[in-house]
């Protein structure tokens, strides 16, 4: 009796509502992705610019991220401005706009017209991106691109800088691991289900989930594979478009306290004599993976 009443897997659901209908369908593995973001901004100093000036070091400064920080992820397709992601970029563009990259989402809150099982879920770091007032000479006169320039003040893209030439070192140095902030924020972020607008459970903190993907021991939570991720069961049910219910999903992912660190800011790439410039925040971009099967009806192609 307690086998008869118990809610079955998703994948053997979805698997036996296909083979019901008694027509060849597809089922192949997937995985759909979406990306939100963290932003630490700089704490208030009585200093100019909330910097930290010692004699004889670099200046220093506190950064902040506020909890409550929240993003709403799959609820963006590729092409969408990522306001609901939380990547609001105050000194740069107003948003970054989605790529194949950040989702592979067509449509938002929907599966690419497909039932997806869920039966997994992984949590990395994407990359970084920070926003800070230049200084001195600009970056443009001692030869560098100006959609370089462009990309490192504004936070409008992406900076990996392993050798802590602009970034802080103690946040993108490969010594630390270059995810420090991510590991922080992975111990405070709550991943919460939303089904069809309506908030339901949580799913674990983000801490639990491996990264659904290769990386190298020293950086992956787990066994650095494909298969390391957070196993859910009896797994999700996103149904494809026009069905009854469950067919819009997002993640909700929320700060849940605040994250204090100090970081060094230093003195390069500029002319001999300039300021290096003011740090404003860095954005910790993180991505959501869900691992799975999809099932649908072949097309006139497949």
């Amino acid at each position: 009796m307690t086998d008869k009443l118990m809610i079955g897997d998703a994948f053997e659901r979805f698997k036996a509502e296909y083979e019901a209908e008694g027509q060849r369908y597809h089922c192949a593995e997937r995985e759909y992705y979406s990306t939100g973001s963290i932003i630490f901004n700089v704490a208030a100093t009585t200093q100019a610019g909330g910097a930290i000036i010692l004699a004889g070091a670099f200046p220093r400064y506190v950064l902040h991220a506020a909890p409550m920080q929240t993003a709403q992820l799959f609820a963006y397709k590729v092409g969408d401005a990522m306001q609901v992601a939380n990547t609001f970029t105050a000194n740069g563009t107003a948003s970054r706009v989605a790529d194949i990259s950040d989702t592979n989402v067509l449509r938002a809150y929907e599966t690419n017209d497909e039932d997806f099982a869920v039966r997994g879920i992984g949590f990395s770091i994407k990359s970084l991106r920070i926003e800070f007032t230049p200084g001195g000479s600009a970056y443009t006169t001692i030869g560098l691109p100006a959609d370089f320039s462009t990309v490192i003040t504004t936070g409008s893209g992406y900076l990996d800088d392993p050798g802590s030439h602009i970034m802080p070192p103690e946040i993108d140095s490969p010594l630390l691991l270059q995810d420090q902030l991510g590991r922080a924020i992975s111990k405070r972020l709550r991943v919460r289900e939303v089904w069809d607008n309506r908030a339901s459970d949580d799913i674990a903190l983000a801490r639990r989930m491996g990264p659904a993907g290769s990386e190298s021991y020293l950086k992956a939570l787990g066994a650095p594979s494909t298969t390391n991720s957070l196993r859910l069961d009896p797994g999700l049910m996103w149904r494809r478009p026009n069905s009854k219910f469950d067919t819009r999903f997002n993640l909700e992912c929320s700060l849940q306290e605040d994250i204090w660190t100090i970081v060094s800011w230093p003195q390069a790439l500029v002319a001999a004599g300039a300021a290096f410039g003011t740090l404003l925040r860095v954005h910790v971009d993180y991505q959501v993976i869900l691992v799975g099967h999809g099932f649908y009806y072949p097309s006139a192609n497949a």
